[in-house]
This record gives C-alpha cells, sequence and structure tokens, in this order.
C-alpha cells in the first residue's frame, strides 16, 4: 500500500499577495534570487518548494504568454527589450 499525502490546496492569500506584489515589480524578468526565495520563506511560512513551484506556474501561466512560442528570452535585456517592443513595458 502506497502512503499519500494529501493535498492541501491553494496557498493562503497572505502568502500569494506578498508574492504576487514581488512579481509584478520584477515582470521583466521574474526569477527571485536564491535570498529573495528564503525571505519569501521567512515572511510567507511557506517551503522552498512551495516558493519555487508558484514562480514555476506563474511564469508558465502567466509570463511565457508575453512572448512568442519557443522564443523565451534567456537573460533580463531580451525580456526587456521584447517587452518594450510590445508596449508591455513603459520606458
Amino acid at each position: 500500500q502506497f502512503l499519500r499525502q494529501k493535498k492541501t490546496g491553494k496557498l493562503p492569500k497572505s502568502a500569494t499577495s506578498i508574492l504576487k506584489e514581488w512579481w509584478k515589480k520584477n515582470i521583466v524578468w521574474p526569477y527571485p534570487s536564491e535570498h529573495e526565495k528564503k525571505k519569501f520563506c521567512d515572511h510567507c511560512g511557506l517551503s522552498p518548494t512551495q516558493i519555487n513551484n508558484w514562480f514555476i506556474n506563474q511564469r508558465k501561466r502567466h509570463w511565457h504568454k508575453l512572448f512568442k512560442p519557443g522564443k523565451i528570452p534567456e537573460n533580463h535585456t531580451q525580456a526587456r527589450k521584447i517587452l518594450l517592443r510590445k508596449g508591455i513595458l513603459k520606458v
């Protein structure tokens, strides 16, 4: 018999509001540093895995759609140029 952990569902709104605030400020390159992720763990009460998964899912669901399929930028500079060209960012 396999033991399975029951999924707990959505993350607390207080945690996601902190993550979304950072997301909005860093939409050009939404890849937090390890130091930032540690701060999120402390402030949100989430595990590193939960933080990582939230950002992976957020990028897949929202950020990747800002670019052509197969043309995800490789760095901050490329992303900024594309988002400026599309009018998503203001100078």
